[in-house]
C-alpha cells in the first residue's frame, strides 16, 4: 500500500508511505485480499473488508456503479493530488481505508474481538459466530455530508463504514484522516460486544451513545500516541478532516486545558460531547498505567505487561460484561473488574484515581438522573497511590 502508517493521525501529520503489510497469521490467515482468477487483477476485497466506492447521483440514491481499487501484483499505490477533483484520487482513498481497516481487524482480534466475539469477516476458519459479514467501507459517500458513521448490525450481517467528504468547497477526504476511521470502526467493536454480537443495539440510550462515542475516540486516540509521549501530551480528534479539532476540548490530563468532570454529563447533553467525558477519563487511566507499567508501539500483538496495550485490553474486556445501556458507573465498575480478572487487581488503585480525578470516585453517583461528583478512591486505596 501507499497510505499513511497506522500510529499516524492523518495526511495532515504525516505523508503516505510505502508500506508492506503483513497480515497477522490468525487473524487473517489467508491474507487480506482474495486471490483472483488467472488473468484478473487483485481488487481491495477480502475476508475482512469489502472496500470501494459507489456512486450517488445528487439526491444520494445509488446510481449502480461499484468500484474497487485494482491491482496486478496486490500492491495498491496509486498518486494523490488532494487539490484536484475527489473522484480522481479515488484510488488513493480506497487503499487507505483498505490498509487501516485491515489493520485494526488484525489488532482488534488479537485483543479478543474474534469469531466467537461477533468480529466482521466473510469466513470464519474457528467456526465460531456467524460468517458473512465482512466490513463494507464506502468512500467518498457524499451523502453524508461532513460526516461519517458506521452501521451495526448484528452478527451475521455486514458492518458498514461511510466515509464523508467534509468542506462545501474544500472537499476535505476523511479517506485520509486515520483518527476517523479508527472511531468510525470501534464502533463496530463496542456495538457487537456490548450485550453480545446477536443484538449489537445496547448502545442505543443518550448514556449509552455517549459511552460508545467515547470509547470510539479513545481507540483513536490510543493509536496515535507515540514512545515519546508523556502525561502532558495532549491530543486532538478529527483535525484533518474537520480543518481543526472535531471536539471542544483535546485529550489531556491537565485540567486546564480539559476541564470536563462527571458533572458535565448534564452540561454537554450531545452523545459525542459527553463521550469526551468518558473518552477523557479513559485517556487519565491511560497515563496512569503507562506511567506504571511503560509503553510498547501498538502494533498487532499485545503484550499486557504494557501500560498502553493493558489499557486498551482492560477496555474491551469491559465492553463485554456490561449490560444493555451502561451508565457511566457501571461502566466504570468493569473496567474495576476487568482489572481484577486480568491481573487480579495489581493495578486497581491506579485505576481509581483516574477516575476519581474526574469526579467517578468511589461514591459517585446519580440521583433523579443528576450526577453526584466525588473526588474519594476506595479506602484500600488511599495510602497505596
Amino acid at each position: 500500500y501507499t497510505a499513511v502508517r497506522f500510529g499516524n493521525p492523518d495526511i495532515r501529520t504525516a505523508d503516505r508511505v510505502r508500506i508492506q503489510p503483513f497480515p497477522d497469521v490468525s487473524a487473517s490467515p489467508g491474507g487480506w485480499h482474495y486471490a483472483p482468477k488467472q488473468g484478473a487483477p487483485y481488487l481491495t476485497q477480502g475476508n475482512n473488508m469489502l472496500t470501494r466506492f459507489e456512486n450517488v447521483n445528487w439526491l444520494g440514491k445509488k446510481t449502480g456503479e461499484i468500484y474497487y481499487a485494482k491491482s496486478t501484483t496486490d500492491n495498491f499505490n496509486f498518486d494523490l493530488d488532494l487539490a484536484g477533483d475527489p473522484k480522481k484520487y479515488v484510488d488513493a482513498a480506497i487503499s487507505n481505508v483498505d490498509y487501516i481497516g485491515n489493520y485494526v481487524h488484525d489488532q482488534l482480534y488479537n485483543y479478543g474481538f474474534n469469531e466467537a466475539a461477533g468480529n466482521f469477516q466473510r469466513y470464519n476458519p474457528s467456526r465460531q459466530g456467524k460468517e458473512d459479514d465482512p466490513v463494507i467501507a464506502l468512500v467518498q459517500e457524499y451523502a453524508m455530508g461532513d460526516n461519517s458513521a458506521f452501521k451495526t448490525p448484528p452478527d451475521g450481517e455486514n458492518g458498514v463504514l461511510f466515509m464523508g467528504l467534509f468542506g462545501l468547497f474544500s472537499k476535505r477526504d476523511s479517506s485520509f484522516d486515520n483518527t476517523i476511521i479508527l472511531h468510525e470502526l470501534a464502533h463496530g467493536l463496542s456495538n457487537r460486544l456490548v450485550g453480545g454480537a446477536h443484538q449489537s443495539d445496547c448502545l442505543r440510550s443518550q448514556p449509552g451513545r455517549s459511552i460508545g462515542e467515547g470509547i470510539s475516540d479513545f481507540y483513536a486516540t490510543w493509536a496515535t500516541m507515540k514512545s515519546t509521549d508523556t502525561r502532558l501530551a495532549t491530543r486532538n480528534f478529527g483535525e484533518y478532516a474537520d480543518s481543526g479539532p472535531m471536539r471542544k476540548y483535546p485529550y489531556s490530563t491537565n485540567m486546564k486545558e480539559n476541564p470536563l468532570t462527571y458533572k458535565n454529563i448534564v452540561t454537554n447533553t450531545e452523545v459525542h460531547a459527553v463521550g469526551t467525558i468518558w473518552a477523557t477519563m479513559l485517556y487519565e487511566m491511560y497515563w496512569n498505567l503507562v506511567d506504571t507499567m511503560g509503553y510498547a508501539l501498538p502494533r498487532q500483538d499485545v503484550d499486557l505487561t504494557k501500560g498502553n496495550m493493558l489499557a486498551l485490553q482492560l477496555v474491551i474486556n469491559s465492553l463485554t460484561t456490561n449490560s444493555c445501556e451502561p451508565d457511566f458507573i457501571e461502566a466504570r465498575n468493569q473496567i474495576i473488574e476487568a482489572e481484577k480478572e486480568t491481573t487480579g487487581g495489581v493495578h486497581e488503585c491506579k485505576i481509581w484515581a483516574a477516575f476519581a480525578k474526574r469526579g467517578l470516585g468511589f461514591a459517585a453517583k446519580l440521583v433523579n438522573d443528576k450526577p453526584v461528583e466525588d473526588y474519594s478512591v476506595p479506602p484500600k486505596c488511599q495510602n497505596a497511590i
